[in-house]
């Protein structure tokens, strides 16, 4: 009999442990960043097993500022190894004393809250692979108020002003507040442009994703591979990618931790019909963890506390950050970032809530950038979930 009751008490314990480890609650926390929404991203995937059948919607908005910065590029070897001697702010004059004349030019432009509607469908296939399919499109506008409550002008600057960062810490206050224009031009002089209330549709892509059967000291894993198409100027490319995760579960009194980390390379434009060029490396590698905090309350419902912290390598070369040169009449200590940022990781730490309860679960989040690139400064965004 004492068995018997062990016996139901372990199975007790472990039904209720792996309904709370099926999904590894994570929504959609990419940046809103005004390149990435020209092209693919990896989205990482956490899960210890096929999904269930689950529709999921998030809604994110970022505050873009970066000032209107050329980058120029000079094409003889002896003119970069020169130019490499000096510090950003001071190349622009050395170039001009040197009458470099044989460059090519990148500008980057974009000021507006970017918008990111994201709709996933999720399927199981069998017991060790399930399949994901994702829309993302992109928006832009000023960031009006009720909509841009934490993400307009007005609040940031009077975040900085006020709390911290010192009035004007970005030289914002040279132009209007409101406005909403991105224009990136390449350096064969491709130019790209969303203005106020423009739409694109950003991503279609596909995830097919295996769950070996491997668990050691409850840490599990999986592999992914992604296959996407991007639009550019109403035309599209074709991208692919490879991703895996390792996850790690813990069970702390009443309430279950789930920690992973994930890394992915992501081949962008294998395939193109436009001219544009939004990378010159040929890939995108990112990498990030995840920390969760689930804590139970009555009727399997649940209040989730996250953290994620999100790496993205360049898209540009990182060589030219030795040698370009960042021109702007009125340049600030700031306004390099527009264009330098291109040429390094960018990174970002969100801070997630959630609340799940039968088969629905709401999200809202917040995300913040490690190097204060502004690209973007300030994202929020909220989600839901329904399982079927």
């Amino acid at each position: 009999m004492k068995r018997l009751i062990f016996l139901y008490f372990l199975l007790l314990k472990t039904s209720v442990f792996g309904n709370d480890t099926l999904n590894f609650f994570k929504p959609y926390l990419l940046s809103n960043h005004p390149l990435g929404v020209f092209t693919s991203r990896i989205n990482h995937n956490y899960n210890y097993k096929p999904s269930q059948y689950i529709v999921e919607f998030t809604i994110s908005r970022g505050n873009v500022w970066l000032p209107n910065v050329e980058s120029k590029l000079p094409n003889l070897k002896s003119d970069r190894d020169f130019l490499s001697n000096y510090v950003w702010h001071d190349r622009n004059w050395q170039m001009e004393s040197l009458n470099v004349s044989d460059y090519n030019s990148r500008l980057m432009y974009c000021d507006g809250v970017l918008s990111t509607y994201y709709l996933s469908f999720k399927s199981p296939l069998s017991k060790l692979f399930d399949f994901f399919t994702n829309i993302r499109s992109t928006s832009l506008d000023g960031g009006n108020t009720p909509y841009s409550l934490l993400t307009n002008d007005k609040a940031i600057e009077w975040f900085h002003s006020n709390i911290a960062g010192g009035n004007d810490a970005f030289g914002r206050n040279r132009t209007e507040y409101g406005n909403a224009l991105l224009s990136y031009k390449d350096v064969n002089n491709n130019e790209i442009t969303l203005k106020n209330r423009s739409f694109l549709m950003s991503e279609i892509s596909s995830y097919l994703n295996y769950y070996p059967k491997l668990n050691y000291k409850n840490i599990f894993f999986n592999l992914s591979s992604l296959t996407s198409i991007s639009q550019i100027k109403k035309t599209w490319h074709f991208d692919v990618g490879i991703l895996g995760s390792a996850v790690k579960k813990f069970k702390w009194n009443k309430n279950y931790i789930d920690w992973g980390v994930s890394s992915g390379i992501l081949f962008p434009s294998i395939f193109q019909t436009q001219k544009v060029i939004i990378n010159n490396t040929n890939r995108l590698f990112s990498a990030e963890t995840h920390f969760n905090l689930r804590i139970p309350k009555k009727k399997n419902n649940a209040y989730i506390l996250g953290v994620n912290i999100h790496m993205q390598s360049n898209f540009h070369s990182m060589k030219e950050r030795k040698y370009n040169v960042i021109y702007r009449e009125d340049v600030t200590s700031h306004d390099h970032h527009g264009v330098s940022h291109l040429t390094r990781w960018t990174s970002g730490c969100t801070v997630i809530v959630g609340y799940d309860w039968k088969k629905t679960s709401i999200n809202a989040f917040f995300r913040e950038d490690f190097w204060v690139d502004n690209a973007p400064d300030v994202q929020v965004g909220w989600g839901i979930q329904r399982k079927f």
